[in-house]
This record gives C-alpha cells, sequence and structure tokens, in this order.
C-alpha cells in the first residue's frame, strides 16, 4: 500500500515531503538507480543530492525511468542538491550548480542548499578541492554570507524554487539573519536521538527555517567504535519503545524527529528499509516516550567522525565547538 507522505510549507510557500531520500550512500554501480525507482514505486517524492556525492546521474537515470514509464512527472517530484564548499567563489558557483543539473537530467532544482559554510580552494574541474599535506585549504577570500548572498540568483532565474543552507551552526544561522534579507528555507543538519540538536532546531524554527535532518538513524557505517560505541539503532530505550508500539527502532527514531516538525532524509538502497523507513505516520510517539528519547541526547556527531580531520583546522567549521561561536 502506498503511503502519503505529509508535506510541510516552507517560508516562501513551496512544498516539501517530509520524507525523502538520502542517496549520500550508495556505491555499486546501478545500486542507486535501483533503489530510486524502488522509492519512487513505494510513494516517495523528495531526492536528496549533492555535487560531492559523485552520484547524481544514478539518481537521475533513476527518476528519468519512472517519469518514461508514466509513474511520476518531473513537478511531481522534490529535487535537491547543494553547492559543494570549493565553488563558493562567484565565479565557479555557477560550474557546479549547472553540473549537477546535468547530471540529474533535469532544468531546476526545488531547493538547492549551501552545502558547507567553510569555502575552500577549487582544485580544478572535477577535483574535489586543493589539498595540501592531507588539508584542505581554506578559502578565506569568501565567506558564507557572501556565498549565501550570491546564490540569490538562482532563486531570482528560477532555476531554483528554494534556497537553504546546510551544517550550519547556531552561531552562522544568527549571522545570516542578522546579515542578510533573504532568510534560508531550510537547515539541514544532524540529528537524530544522539544528537538532537535541540538549541540549533529552536532557533530555525523561530524564524521559519524548516529543519532537515540527516543521519536520522544515526550512521552506523560511520562509527569508530572506540569513540562512538554502539550504534543508535542498537539503543535499548529505542527498542523497548518500539517493541511496545510494534514498530522498529529506525521507525521510532525517525518518528521522533517528525513529531519535532523536522523533515528526514533517510538513506537506504535495500527494498525493505525504504519502504519502511517511510512507515512512520501510522502511530505516535507519547509525551513519555518523547521524554525518554530527548534523554538519551548525548552530542554524538557522526558525520565529524568522517570527515572532522580533513577540515578541523578551518576557520569555518561548523563542528568546532558545540557552542555557537566562531574563532
Amino acid at each position: 500500500r502506498n503511503m502519503e507522505i505529509p508535506i510541510i510549507e516552507l517560508n516562501n510557500g513551496v512544498k516539501m515531503p517530509m520524507v525523502g531520500l538520502g542517496t549520500s550512500k550508495a556505491k555499486k554501480p546501478n545500486e542507486l538507480r535501483e533503489a530510486v525507482k524502488v522509492a519512487i514505486d513505494a510513494g516517495y517524492r523528495h531526492f536528496d543530492c549533492a555535487w560531492i556525492y559523485g552520484n547524481e546521474k544514478e539518481v537521475g537515470d533513476g527518476i528519468r525511468d519512472k517519469i518514461e514509464d508514466g509513474t511520476v512527472k518531473r513537478e511531481d517530484l522534490f529535487i535537491v542538491s547543494k553547492l559543494w564548499r570549493a565553488y563558493s567563489r562567484p565565479e565557479l558557483m555557477d560550474e557546479c550548480f549547472n553540473e549537477s543539473l546535468r547530471r540529474l537530467g533535469v532544468d531546476y532544482f526545488d531547493l538547492y542548499l549551501e552545502h558547507f559554510p567553510n569555502p575552500t580552494m577549487h582544485g580544478g574541474p572535477g577535483v574535489l578541492e586543493l589539498i595540501e599535506n592531507g588539508k584542505s585549504v581554506e578559502d578565506l577570500s569568501i565567506d558564507y554570507v557572501t556565498v549565501w548572498k550570491n546564490m540569490q540568483k538562482y532563486l531570482e532565474s528560477g532555476k531554483a524554487r528554494a534556497l537553504g543552507v546546510s551544517n550550519f551552526n547556531e552561531f552562522q544561522m544568527s549571522r545570516l539573519l542578522r546579515e542578510c534579507d533573504v532568510i534560508p528555507a531550510v537547515n539541514q543538519i544532524e540529528s537524530h536521538p544522539y544528537l538532537n540538536n535541540d538549541k540549533l532546531v529552536k532557533l530555525c524554527q523561530s524564524r521559519h527555517i524548516a529543519v532537515v535532518a540527516y543521519c536520522p538513524l544515526g550512521s552506523a557505517e560511520r562509527i569508530n567504535v572506540s569513540t562512538l560505541g554502539s550504534p543508535l539503532l542498537d539503543d535499548p530505550e529505542l527498542n523497548h519503545i518500539a517493541l511496545r508500539l510494534g514498530k522498529t527502532p529506525a521507525q521510532v527514531a525517525l518518528r521522533f524527529n517528525i513529531q519535532r516538525n523536522i523533515l528526514v532524509i533517510p538513506k537506504s538502497v535495500t527494498t525493505s528499509r525504504i519502504k519502511e523507513n517511510m512507515d512512520i505516520f501510522d502511530f505516535k510517539l507519547t509525551d513519555d516516550d518523547m521524554k525518554v528519547i530527548y534523554g538519551l541526547n548525548r552530542n554524538r556527531r557522526y558525520l565529524t567522525a568522517h570527515f572532522y580531520n580533513f577540515y578541523a583546522h578551518h576557520k569555518f567549521n561548523p563542528f568546532r565547538y558545540i557552542e555557537t561561536r566562531e574563532f
């Protein structure tokens, strides 16, 4: 049975489905193309992509297959991509934007995000970024507020229906709100029971900025057990609640964000899990359940486990402090 996924209205009136398919994980050829087709058949309409994932063509192929067989039209879908930080300079921005459109085979984005607030030096065509001594080289000629202002042209041209940011911390969001006329429609951040990011969520929502949670199920493949302990989905409290409700721990974790009015983009290429991850609208967590899950917070960030050393030195690294300041 196909579930209808609820939508949220962004601050510019654009409507966005509350559950999307995250695409940063898929590694094997054709795996993602098939996952996208499965997801569309199951009722997904929101696809979260990025230039840096290097797999937008596969997402686009899956989408094209489902448009060609008449299952969906382009306007039924909500397609998101992101400006990689090595393309932060105004003269480089279009290259990244247009390349993502081309790979996905679409002529506009429903939402386009500034992927990270810490610009790095461009390394040349198709290169991740300039790396010296194993570290990304900062681009201090530009900062994230200027990048955000320069992105507005995509809204004006109609090439993006909405614009937002990703991985901006409280300090960075506050500065953006102070210095810019256009408020982002979205801030995409890591959020799950072990990192509920509540202060940042409340700041965004108080200004009508929708919060989208990546890694909403934790991120088992990024765990370095010595530093991060056991996977989120093995958590006894989460399992206890799931058992009582006849749901899976994953569904409970996703529901936790949904009940905070946070959109979720779980990643999976497994048919059963793709379906399971959207089947979260036929039950509710009680106030007590929510309290228990809030209590699981341990400020455990999965993304940095993977990426931290790469840009820990950057002046605008959003994860440098849990607190809300920069160096």
